[in-house]
């Protein structure tokens, strides 16, 4: 009887889901509500409590799906088991294992796991059949959510890492263009202000010289005007935001000038608000304001879809942050079914709950040294050290910043040192071009050492800036913890700097000074990321110890407690 009354509550439940928009074309496909009914009873319920339960296996034969009614899936690519990879989250309302029904291999092609605790809806093959029998146009809409799927699972974008997903990538409204008018269109007064004077002077001559006079007043006008929006056309072509399954990234490119990238960690997103300006309200478009924990705000003017984009990041971070916590109670099931020796029975993920920033992700590759004086000379752009069992990585200014420095050091010691052979033993000349030889290797040394000397550096918990003059006559040092770290991103100020890959990543800090900035370094973009995944591999340590410290408590407690179940009697 129990059974029959649960069961009939996920029947209504699954009906309901079925009837809302979530899934209103896949209810508009069916003939009648009584046919959606029949659907919905036709249905086995079960749900999965634990993380890592396999609900599908990659190369299975398939004769059933599924439809999730709450929590999340994840479909992995596991062909090859040394870096699975992930190709979608499956949350409320998803069609799970129809892509193996649909092909005439019948084989799944991902391995279906638990990721946080999940309900499901399942049909077997025989339901299948029925339902494409009734309207075989549902055909056609599995085939379309399958084939979109794929689409959006190879989507790449640079930087992208394995175990994410892009869920939208949009450019911004055509609105942004045609917000930069303005000038291109004043410049064309200059024309018709021509031809407004031409007719009021009224002046003979005009007639015999009007297409020369016409062609040096008009032509540049039209000329300026068209380069000026073509160059806007190609700008607003060049931005990007997107949202996977991770993070947000605003992607910002001027033409022939430069780019600014920001990145926010899905987990960390507080809220997310929609503007609009007069352009927005006319042309059906807003700005986007995404406000983070530690992270800072990112805002892109202009945007499609606006509601859209804010609803997927409202939602991914949702998904994200349920993930978090997921990874929290699994890793205190693991350590009480460690303690009790059932952790054999725990299912293992293909990939970890929650996502994390391994240490595979930062560099780890330590520098290879010689001696202090071979080291000295060589300029390396970056190193990495270990130093009392913490690694601290290292960056120098760019190689172009060292070469405008010594240049002319080098020039005036080449020359001096070309006139010394040629000149012969002329007394007063010897002794100048002894002096400038002398002069130029000071000078040369000098300006290399202090560029050598300034350094930016990170370890696993803190930022450096270490700025020094020369042989170390002046030296400043500023540090700052990851815990007030509020923001990273890098700026590309120019063309030129973008084709030597050399430019700024700034750290902005909560404090009196409020930023870190490391200027003119070498591929600023593997420098950001760098930075921010030692960040976030920080954050996840300090989350976890807090964890650990809380799942100590927890063992303490059941230790105790079956320390005084084995050795006291229960009271009478």
């Amino acid at each position: 009887m129990e059974n029959d009354i649960q069961r009939g509550k996920d029947v209504q439940e699954l009906l309901a889901l079925l009837q809302s928009d979530k899934m209103r074309e896949f209810r508009d496909a069916f003939p009648s509500p009584h046919e959606l009914e029949e659907f919905a009873n036709r249905a086995q319920f079960a749900t999965y409590e634990l993380a890592g339960s396999k609900i599908l296996q990659q190369g299975e034969r398939g004769n059933s799906f599924f439809i999730v009614m709450s929590g999340q899936l994840r479909a992995v690519d596991v062909s090859k088991p040394e870096q699975p990879k992930l190709l979608n989250y499956l949350t409320k309302g998803a069609f799970v294992g129809t892509q193996a029904l649909l092909n005439p291999s019948g084989l799944r092609a991902a391995t279906v796991e638990v990721v946080t605790r999940s309900k499901v809806a399942l049909f077997d093959e025989e339901t299948w059949h029925w339902m494409i029998s009734r309207n075989p146009g549902l055909r056609t809409l599995f085939e379309t959510l399958e084939n979109s799927r794929l689409r959006q699972a190879m989507i790449d974008f640079p930087g992208r890492q394995f175990d994410e997903v892009v869920v939208i990538a949009t450019k911004r409204h055509f609105v942004a263009f045609i917000a930069t008018l303005p000038l291109p269109l004043t410049l064309l007064i200059g024309p018709i202000l021509f031809f407004l004077a031409a007719e009021l002077l009224n002046i003979d001559f005009l007639t015999v010289i009007t297409g020369y006079l016409t062609l040096l007043a008009v032509l540049p006008f039209i000329i300026i005007a068209l380069l000026l929006m073509t160059y806007n056309y190609f700008d607003w072509r060049n931005d990007d935001l997107i949202v996977t399954t991770k993070r947000v990234i605003h992607i910002e490119r001027i033409l022939f000038y430069g780019e600014q990238r920001r990145d926010a960690p899905l987990a960390r997103v507080q809220d997310v608000t929609t503007l609009s300006d007069i352009f927005d309200l006319i042309f059906d478009s807003d700005s986007v304001r995404i406000t983070t924990a530690g992270v800072g705000s990112i805002e892109i003017h202009h945007i499609r879809k606006a509601d859209q984009v804010r609803q997927a990041i409202l939602e991914q971070a949702e998904h994200a942050k349920a993930r978090v916590a997921e990874a929290d109670v699994t890793s205190l099931q693991r350590k009480i079914a460690n303690q009790l020796n059932l952790a054999k029975g725990l299912p293992q993920n293909v990939m970890s709950v929650a996502e994390e920033e391994w240490t595979d992700r930062v560099d780890q590759t330590k520098t290879r040294h010689y001696n202090r004086v071979i080291d000295y000379f060589i300029p390396r752009f970056k190193e990495v050290d270990e130093i009392n069992g913490t690694t601290i990585v290292t960056w120098r200014k760019h190689g172009y910043i060292l070469f405008v420095n010594i240049i002319l050091p080098t020039i005036i010691l080449v020359t001096a040192l070309y006139l010394s052979f040629i000149v012969g033993p002329i007394f007063p000349l010897q002794i100048l071009l002894g002096i400038a030889i002398l002069a130029s290797l000071v000078w040369y040394v000098w300006v290399y050492d202090d560029w050598h000397k300034d350094l930016y550096q990170v370890t696993d918990t803190q930022i450096i800036d270490i700025e020094a003059a020369a042989f170390r006559l002046r030296r400043s040092r500023r540090d700052g913890s990851f815990d007030s770290i509020q923001n990273v991103y890098t700026t590309v100020p120019n063309l030129f700097y973008k084709l030597l890959n050399m430019g700024n990543v700034i750290i902005e800090t909560a404090g009196t000074e409020e930023t870190f900035t490391f200027r003119y370094v070498y591929d600023p973009t593997s420098v950001n990321k760098e930075i921010f995944n030692r960040w976030s591999l920080y954050q996840q340590r300090k989350r976890e110890k807090a964890r650990d410290a809380t799942t100590k408590q927890v063992l303490d407690v059941l230790k105790e407690y079956h320390r005084l179940s084995q050795t006291t009697e229960p009271n009478s």
